[in-house]
């Protein structure tokens, strides 16, 4: 918290050091490379290398995955547990599925813009995602992990079930929601 009361949040997020080669007469000739911050840009710094042949910069990269549906999605916050797994919440406006082979639980789009949480395995694989909201527009922005549950924040502009017996008119209100890491809502 700063002087005047405002909550200030920071994260860490990490990239391999990068590595660099120049194929030349059939040999790959390693090159010296790091990274350089100037303000708010990164850059490489290189060491000797011969101009006359292509220099491949690689900072490596160790996971990529794309998650989501059928229409618009948008991650808006992210968070890694001590497996290594992947909680993602944002907004989404439309259907999801499986993408892979594996078994995966896959809640029901309601319509409009929904707000979801979704988890990603350590391998990358969608574990589960569930869908908050009715036919308005709401929209996840804030997740984290404690203490064997999934916390989520966010927005809620319609009508929708907070239990299975009641419903709630919640126009511009701020949602909290709580699952297990099964994706059981509590």
């Amino acid at each position: 918290m700063d002087e005047a009361g405002n909550l200030r949040l920071a994260f860490e997020m990490a990239e391999s050091a990068p590595i660099a080669w120049q194929e030349i007469d059939g040999r790959r000739t390693s090159v010296n490379v790091s990274f350089r911050v100037d303000g708010q840009q990164v850059a490489f710094t290189l060491g000797k290398y011969d101009p006359r042949h292509a220099l491949m910069i690689d900072p490596s990269l160790t996971r990529n995955t794309f998650l989501g549906g059928s229409a618009e999605d948008d991650g808006r916050a992210i968070t890694v547990d001590g497996s290594g797994g992947v909680y993602v919440t944002g907004e989404s406006t439309g259907d999801w599925d499986c993408m892979d082979a594996f078994n995966c639980t896959v809640s029901a789009y309601v319509g409009g813009v929904d707000a979801y949480a979704a988890k990603l395995n350590s391998s990358g694989h969608l574990d589960w995602n569930a869908f908050l909201g009715g036919e308005g527009n709401d929209s996840g922005h804030g997740i984290t992990v404690k203490g064997g549950n999934v916390y989520m924040t966010g927005y809620v502009w319609y009508n929708f079930t907070l239990t299975p017996h009641r419903g709630a008119s919640l126009k511009g209100r701020c949602a909290i929601e709580k699952y297990s890491r099964s994706v059981a809502r509590r």
